[in-house]
Formats: C-alpha cells, structure tokens, sequence
C-alpha cells in the first residue's frame, strides 16, 4: 500500500459525517484516489465520537488504520497528530491499533518463515534453557549497534525462548561480507556456545572482513527485504 497516497486522502476530500460508513463508497474513493485495489476490512464505530468510524484498509498483505465519516467521503490517517481528553477514545484506538500492528506482523513473519523453507536457507539456531515450544526470530545486522546489544541479551532470551537469528547485510558494505562468514562457519558451530562466540566475534567493531558475499547471505537479506522489514534488529514470536 502507498501510504503517501493514502495520507493525502485527508486533504483531498470534504469533511462531512452522517450516519453509517460505506464500503463500496470507501473502497470506491480509494481507486480514484490511489489507482489502488484497497479493501475495507473492518469497520469499528468511535461511540465516543459521533460522526466518526475506524476503518482497517489492507492492500499487498499489510494493513492501516484510518478515520472515516459515516458518509464514505472521508479518510483520515491515524498517524497524524492526535490530542484528546477522551480516555475511552484513546483506549479503543490503541486496541484497533495493536490488532492492525499483530495482524502486519504476522504477515511478515510468515512471509520470512515461507522463504527460508522454501529456498532452505539458514538460520543460527540456539537452544533454550528450558523446554518450550515458544522461538524469538532475530533479523540482526553485524554492523548494528543495536543488534550487537541485542547479541549481549541472547543468554537472557533463552532463558524463555529458543532463538533462531537471521543475519543479514543491510546497514554497511562489509555487513553481507560478515554475514557470509557466519554462514560460512555455521556447519562447523554445534553447541549454543560456540554460536554465540562466533557470532561476538564477528559482531565485534575490531571484526574486519573482505569476504565475497556469497549468493546465500544475498539471497537471505533480499528475502528480508521483500518481506517487508526495514530496520534491524526485528523480532517476532511464534509457536514451533
């Protein structure tokens, strides 16, 4: 979806409120608007707030919430600045909020989880302290700060889940060359503690690498890419 395309619905269109939103209105708005196919997939009346509706668009697998009037003339993004002394509205928006964000979530993992099955990609496998059926996916960058405290943690996580990280080159030219030499190595690695002194090796900021990027660490970060992710270090959780 063309958030940018989307956004500019607010200012493009009148602002008139009555009484039930229309799909077919709002749908139909969104053609002329974007030149996009965007379905309403759920529409919550704002009690709160008379006159007003919250729609979830979704278009590509992701979805957005919006403001709409109760005439389908409308739409107005909920990310623009928002002041209300209303605490049943706040509270009902950060609930269709949290439901959108799930809902976007699990269609990236999903679309990472497909393309590592698919094209039998690796991943760093760690094993939890405990038994559990809960795994904390981790999309992480070698040149990452953040990622590298993220690495720090990772005896703290497995105390509750198992970990599977996925090492891509995304941040800096030499971070596909570092993520080639952790895949390079991964065969050789079997314990969890051989892992993860591998992994702080090459995290380290003193690490250098002129490795070839092989087609492998390509194909992984292209993978992550596609899915959607945009920033490292992305987490999420799911049952295995």
């Amino acid at each position: 979806m063309k958030k940018i395309g989307l956004i500019l619905l607010a200012g493009l269109c009148s602002f008139v409120f009555a009484d039930k939103v229309s799909q077919a209105k709002l749908e139909k708005l969104l053609v002329a608007k974007t030149g996009q196919n965007i379905k309403v997939v759920k529409e919550t009346p704002i009690k709160e707030m008379e006159g007003l509706n919250l729609v979830t668009l979704e278009s590509g697998g992701q979805q957005m919430l919006f403001f709409a009037d109760k005439k389908g003339e409308t739409l107005i993004g909920t990310d623009s600045t928002l002041l209300t002394g209303n605490d049943k509205f706040l509270l009902a928006l950060q609930k269709e909020l949290q439901d959108v964000q799930m809902f976007n979530n699990k269609s990236v993992s999903d679309k990472v989880i497909y393309g590592l099955k698919e094209n039998k990609y690796p991943v760093i496998s760690l094993k939890s302290k405990k038994k559990t059926n809960k795994t904390l996916y981790i999309v992480s960058d070698p040149n990452c700060p953040y990622c590298k405290d993220e690495l720090a943690q990772i005896n703290q996580r497995l105390e509750d889940y198992n970990v599977k990280m996925i090492v891509v080159g995304i941040l800096h030219p030499t971070s596909l060359s570092k993520a080639t030499d952790i895949y390079n190595e991964l065969n050789k690695l079997k314990s969890n503690e051989e892992k993860i002194a591998a992994l702080s090796r090459i995290y380290a900021p003193s690490y250098n690498s002129y490795t070839e990027p092989s087609q492998q660490a390509n194909g992984i970060t292209q993978l992550i890419r596609e899915s959607g992710i945009t920033s490292v270090p992305y987490k999420f959780e799911v049952l295995e």
